[in-house]
């Protein structure tokens, strides 16, 4: 029997292990310095400027495709318009004889 269980003292800060595991040499040899902490908002910011990129080209597709559209809605409505004309030409031409 042990007496002394309660006597055991814990840490009050967890200990990074320093063995080979990758983790713990990304955030070594991380862009940041050393830290968890620098590692993970590293992290971040690249995740937010990932996002702003995908945004940007969205907001880029976006105007492309409505730049677009109003092109073809103006050649389709001149397309109709000249069509209109002709067949009002045709009604008013002469009637030709065989």
């Amino acid at each position: 029997m042990v007496e002394n269980d309660a006597t055991l003292k814990v840490s009050s800060k967890p200990k990074l292990r320093t063995g080979n595991s990758s983790t713990v040499n990304a955030v070594k040899s991380g862009p940041s310095g050393g830290s968890i902490h620098n590692f993970l908002a590293d992290q971040e910011k690249l995740f937010l400027s990932l996002k702003l990129q995908i945004f940007l080209h969205s907001e880029f597709a976006k105007n492309f495709i409505e730049r677009e559209r109003k092109k073809h809605e103006e050649t389709i409505s001149n397309f109709f318009n000249s069509s209109l004309n002709i067949q009002k030409m045709k009604i008013y031409a002469p009637p030709s004889y065989a």
